[in-house]
C-alpha cells in the first residue's frame, strides 16, 4: 500500500500515531507490534475514516488477493478492535452494523520529514521488519534493502544487523535464493549483531539455522538454540527451532516435550500448535496428525503452515484426493515447491504418471524465476514415480549443494520408501554430522 518514494504520512487518532512509512503504531511512546495484515487493515480503516465500508471491501485487504471467508474477516476486525481498546478502553474506534464497518475516530494527517541519524535508521529498520513479517519473495527482497539502508545511516545498529541476518536466513529457508547466497551473509550479520550488542535471541537463532541447515552440525545448532532460549525464556521461537532440530535428528519425544511446554504458555499460537501436530507425523500417527491439523485450520484458515502439514499428513496416509484439494493454487509464496511436490506425489499415488512428470517440469521451471530448486522436493516426486536411481542422484546433489531441506531425509516419513535401500542408508551416513 506504500512505496519508498511516497511522502512520509503520519495519522493521529485518539492516543495513537500511525506511521505509514515505518509501518508502526505507537501509543504514549509505546510501539504496538501488529502483524502486516492487521496493520494494513488498520491503515485501510484510518484512510477511510468516517466512511462506511462493506465486508467485501475489507475482504480485499484481509485476503490480499486470496479469497478470505467472512468468519475470518470478522475475526480480524474484532482482533483489531481489541488491540485498540486495550490501549484506549473508553473510546470507540470501529462501529459494526451487520456486515458494514465505519472507523469513527477523528483522524488527522501530517506530512513529516524522514529525519536523520538514529531517527532515520529506526524508521528504515521498522519498515524492514514489517516487510520481513510479510514473508514473500518480494517482501524479503525489500526487507533486505531496507535493513541495508538502516545500516548505511548507522553501521553499528545491532538490531538492523540481526534483522538482516533473519531476512537472509528466511530467504534460504523459502528457497528464494541458493543456500550459499543466503546462509553465509546471514551468519556474518548475526555475528556482527552479537559483537555490537552482546547476547540476543535473533542472532543466536540465525546461527542455529546456519549450523543445522547449512553446516549440518546439529550439536552446534542445539547450543545456539539453547543460548537463544536463555536470552528470551518467554518466547516460543527458540522452542520451535529446537523442536525442528530434534525432529531432524530423530528425537521426536524431546521435540514433543519442548512443544508441549511452549503450547501451555501460548495455547493460541498457530505455529506452536502446528509444529506440535507435526511431531505426530514423525511418529507415523497420521490419523491423529490429520485430526489435529484440521482443528488448527478450522481456527486459522489462513495459516500456510497448517495447510502444508495437513496436506503432508494426508499424503502419508494415502488420502490423495484430499491432498489435491488442499494444494491447489494459489500457492503461498515461499511454499510453492512443497505444494507442487505434494501435488506430484498425490498424482503419482493416484496412478497419473503423466501429471506427476509434468509437476517435475513445473518444479524445475521455478529456476527461471530465480528460485533455488530443491533437489529434495524433486526427489519426493521421483520417489512416488518409482525412479529410485533419480532419487538417489537428486539427494546426493542436494547434499553437495547444501539444500536446506535435505536434512529431513534423515528421519522424515516421506522418505520411508527408500529406507530399505542400502545406497540410501549410505547417503544418510554421509549426510549426518561428521559424514564425508
Amino acid at each position: 500500500m506504500t512505496n519508498p518514494e511516497q511522502a512520509l504520512e503520519v495519522f493521529a487518532f485518539g492516543p495513537f500515531t500511525l506511521d505509514t512509512f515505518a509501518r508502526t503504531l505507537d501509543s504514549h511512546a509505546t510501539t504496538i507490534r501488529l502483524q502486516p495484515r492487521m496493520f494494513e487493515l488498520l491503515e485501510y480503516f484510518v484512510r477511510k475514516a468516517g466512511q462506511t465500508v462493506t465486508l467485501f471491501d475489507v475482504a480485499e485487504v484481509v485476503g490480499q488477493g486470496i479469497p478470505a471467508p467472512p468468519a475470518m474477516i470478522r475475526a480480524e476486525v474484532e482482533q483489531l478492535r481489541e488491540v485498540l481498546n486495550r490501549y484506549s478502553p473508553r473510546e470507540t474506534f470501529i462501529i459494526t452494523d451487520r456486515d458494514d464497518y465505519r472507523f469513527v475516530a477523528r483522524v488527522t494527517l501530517s506530512q513529516i520529514e524522514m529525519g536523520g541519524g538514529d531517527v532515520a535508521a529506526r524508521r528504515w529498520h521498522s519498515r524492514a521488519r514489517y516487510f520481513f513479517e510479510k514473508r514473500t519473495a518480494d517482501a524479503l527482497h525489500r526487507s533486505i534493502y531496507y535493513y541495508r539502508r538502516a545500516l548505511e545511516v548507522n553501521p553499528r545498529f545491532a538490531a538492523a544487523h540481526a534483522g538482516l541476518a533473519r531476512a537472509y536466513a528466511l530467504s534460504a529457508e523459502y528457497l528464494f535464493v541458493p543456500p550459499h547466497e543466503a546462509y553465509r551473509p546471514a551468519q556474518s550479520s548475526a555475528q556482527t549483531a552479537l559483537a555490537l550488542a552482546g547476547p540476543a535471541m535473533e542472532p543466536y537463532l540465525v546461527l542455529g539455522q546456519v549450523a543445522c541447515y547449512y553446516e549440518r552440525d546439529f550439536a552446534a545448532a542445539a547450543n545456539w538454540y539453547a543460548q537463544a532460549a536463555a536470552v528470551e525464556a518467554d518466547q516460543s521461537d527458540p522452542a520451535i527451532f529446537a523442536a525442528w532440530l530434534h525432529l531432524i535428528d530423530g528425537r521426536t519425544a524431546e521435540a514433543t516435550r519442548i512443544l508441549t511446554t511452549a503450547a501451555a504458555a501460548e495455547p493460541f499460537s498457530t505455529v506452536v500448535q502446528t509444529t506440535l501436530a507435526v511431531t505426530l507425523t514423525f511418529e507415523r500417527r497420521y490419523p491423529e496428525a490429520v485430526e489435529r491439523l484440521r482443528a488448527i485450520r478450522a481456527r486459522d484458515a489462513a495459516s500456510a503452515h497448517a495447510r502444508l502439514y495437513l496436506a503432508q499428513a494426508l499424503q502419508l496416509a494415502g488420502s490423495y484426493d484430499e491432498v489435491l484439494e488442499l494444494v491447489h493454487e494459489p500457492h503461498p509464496d515461499g511454499y510453492e515447491q512443497e505444494f507442487l511436490a505434494l501435488r506430484g506425489t498425490a498424482l503419482a499415488g493416484r496412478g497419473d504418471r503423466a501429471g506427476a512428470v509434468a509437476i517435475v517440469a513445473e518444479l524445475r521451471a521455478l529456476a527461471e524465476r530465480g528460485r533455488y530448486v530443491s533437489p529434495s522436493n524433486l526427489a519426493l516426486v521421483q520417489q512416488a514415480l518409482g525412479q529410485t536411481d533419480d532419487v538417489l542422484g537428486l539427494l546426493e546433489r542436494g547434499r553437495t549443494e547444501r539444500d536446506p531441506w535435505i536434512v529431513l531425509a534423515l528421519h522424515h516419513p516421506q522418505f520411508d520408501p527408500m529406507r530399505s535401500d542400502p545406497r540410501f542408508a549410505a547417503l544418510l551416513r554421509r549426510l549426518r554430522p561428521g559424514g564425508a
